[in-house]
């Protein structure tokens, strides 16, 4: 036969411990959150700062592979790449919302004799700017500085 409950000893939690281990986590998480938030800005201009990067390197190689003159342009967050006599579209990125791209040109034009209009290409938001340079020989350099 089994012992009679004392009623005096719990298995359980207290109220208290229940309100202390919820400020905890409440804690945590609102000093987490901001940081969540600038991470995936960051991420984001990484991102979009490593898309053109690759749309400038093809834009590059194709122009020197096809014998063909091609056109890079960028307006507020789109990209484009297209023939540049026949304005045929070969690739197109958006970028994203929270960056904002602006240079030294609208366009970048890789031309079939292996060299580029040489120009700079800055990618910035509220937590990180990227540059991209171009050179008048088709040399693609990026940094990102916070």
């Amino acid at each position: 036969m089994k012992p009679p409950r004392n009623p005096s000893s719990s298995h359980g939690y207290s109220l208290l411990e229940i309100i202390v281990v919820i400020a905890i986590f409440t804690a945590l998480a609102t000093l987490s959150v901001p940081q969540l938030a600038s991470l995936q800005a960051t991420t984001a201009i990484k991102v979009d700062h490593q898309r053109i990067q690759n749309i400038l390197q093809r834009c590059i190689l194709e122009s020197r592979a096809y014998k063909e003159t091609l056109e890079l342009s960028y307006v507020a967050n789109q990209l484009k790449l297209v023939q540049h006599t026949r304005q045929l579209p070969i690739a197109a990125a958006t970028l994203d919302r929270r960056s904002r791209l602006h240079g030294s040109r609208q366009s970048i034009i890789c031309y079939a004799s292996r060299t580029v209009t040489p120009g700079t290409i800055v990618l910035s938001n509220a937590h990180q700017r990227c540059t991209i340079t171009v050179s008048l020989r088709g040399r693609v350099r990026g940094s990102c500085k916070a």
